[in-house]
């Protein structure tokens, strides 16, 4: 967490709980809506009278509607305004809030990559559909839901095709394409295929493509890196050379060079599926294009004007942004042409060169699998941590020692929020199973979850103390 959160607001049908996190323009904390009874997570803005903020806000909310209902995407609840004035957004909370921290600890088997990413490729050509390009796919922004299953999040960045990105423009270099660095340059679907790409890039090896685990990866040398389009090999013996062919495609640095559609490239990855006996991942798109424009804003007291220009050119040598229904299963006749002459190409390389197997290291542990050749989906996370009982407070010397049961799982840490009268509540992370805080007057609270290292966490526990 790089900066601390501000107050959570109070907000009438909810119970805070405590702050997931905290980003330049808005916190995010968990609470607990009255009614129906659940979590959700309620993402705020950090200050009152912030317009950018706000205007990204209503860009995220208009964005989810017009996606709303796929199963790749993040569920919309509601959205507010805090009697502070700030606005706010009601989301379903996922129990893992990034897919970042997990990859780089273990990437993922070459069968769940796969599957994860076609189903986050689907989502972003519904977004596309509608005439919207989310321009900020990355480890990050994928979330993974209670049902197990990842959705893409964080649409404050979202643009309509053909707007001309604005000085200032925030981006994650990381995943972002050449392109993106630029003042004025045209949103396009483009941009998402080689954010995806790159994203998936990172599931395989645990780190960007344009992070070198062993050098500089300051900003200006990750972006000169970005520019020059070179990229190392996955180091990974066990993804198939279609596959890292696929992503390299998609990773072009020149727009009208890339794979020109989020469904390109899902049938892409699908095709690399069946070559390993997979069942390839089925496509979840409208079968049939929607001119429709977004409605009219959700929040539109706080957008700004729409700045899309409809006679914006394409970036150099892209295709007009066009859609077309999904194909069925891949077959060996449905190849597509583009796919074809990638295997060729790879096979040529091999027979000349061979393809290097060799791990990628800067502290990042790659275990290979074998690749899967069960039909069944993998399930994209373990369950979650057991929750602690028994928590106590004594009093002693004008403080509270808490204690709780230690946790058998290893690698675990506690979350435990105080709550304290005329006080505000204090979350704090704790490696021991133990804490000890200032004695208020009142009654003296502590609410523990158990975090794994992935960051699911488990069911909470609380006990309570009266201090005279």
């Amino acid at each position: 967490m790089n900066r601390s959160a501000t107050p959570p607001p109070t907000l009438a049908g909810f119970t805070w709980l405590r702050e997931l996190g905290t980003g330049g323009f808005a916190d995010v904390h968990l609470y607990r809506q009255h009614s129906p009874s659940r979590e959700v997570a309620i993402k705020v803005l950090r200050t009152v009278g912030d317009g950018d903020g706000a205007a990204a806000l209503a860009r995220e909310a208009d964005a989810l509607v017009a996606v709303a209902g796929h199963p790749s995407v993040v569920t919309l609840h509601g959205v507010g305004q805090a009697p502070d004035g700030r606005a706010y957004l009601v989301f379903e909370y996922c129990p893992i809030a990034d897919l970042a921290a997990q990859v780089r600890r273990q990437p993922m088997p070459v069968a769940q990559a796969l599957e994860t990413m076609v189903q986050l490729c689907s989502a972003a050509e519904t977004l596309h559909r509608q005439g919207l390009v989310h321009r900020d796919i990355k480890p990050g922004n994928i979330m993974v839901t209670h049902w197990s299953r990842p959705v893409l999040a964080d649409f404050g960045a979202t643009l309509p095709v053909g707007t001309h990105q604005a000085e200032g423009g925030e981006f994650s270099p990381l995943w972002a394409p050449p392109e993106q660095q630029q003042v004025g340059a045209l949103v396009h679907p483009t941009l998402d295929v080689y954010a995806l790409a790159a994203t998936a890039w990172t599931l395989l090896a645990g780190h960007s493509p344009f992070e070198d685990p062993g050098d500089d990866n300051t900003i200006p040398a990750v972006v000169g890196r970005v520019r020059s389009g070179r990229l190392p090999e996955l180091g990974r013996p066990d993804v198939p050379p279609t596959l890292a062919a696929v992503l390299r495609m998609a990773l072009a640095p020149e727009a009208g060079v890339r794979t020109p559609s989020a469904l390109a490239l899902a049938e892409a990855l699908r095709e690399v599926q069946t070559e390993l006996k997979l069942t390839p991942t089925p496509l979840v798109v409208r079968d049939q294009p929607t001119d429709a424009r977004p409605g009219p804003t959700l929040l539109a007291r706080m957008s700004g004007p729409d700045d899309a220009d409809p006679e914006a050119t394409l970036p150099p040598g892209a295709a007009p942004f066009t859609w077309r229904p999904p194909r069925d299963a891949p077959t060996k006749r449905g190849i597509r042409p583009w796919v074809a002459a990638l295997l060729v190409a790879v096979a040529v390389l091999a027979t000349v060169g061979g393809v290097s197997a060799a791990l990628l290291g800067g502290g990042l542990t790659v275990r290979p699998v074998t690749p899967a050749t069960t039909t069944k989906p993998q399930d994209p996370i373990a369950a979650p941590p057991a929750p602690t009982t028994d928590v106590v407070g004594k009093l002693s010397d004008g403080r509270v020692y808490w204690t709780w049961q230690p946790t058998k799982q290893s690698d675990m840490h506690y979350a435990v929020t105080l709550r304290r009268p005329d006080r505000e509540d204090l979350t704090r992370e704790v490696a021991l199973s133990s804490l000890d805080v200032e004695a208020v007057p009142g009654r003296n609270c502590a609410r523990v979850v158990v975090v794994g290292p992935d960051g699911r966490e488990s069911a909470a526990a609380e006990g309570c103390v009266d201090v005279p």
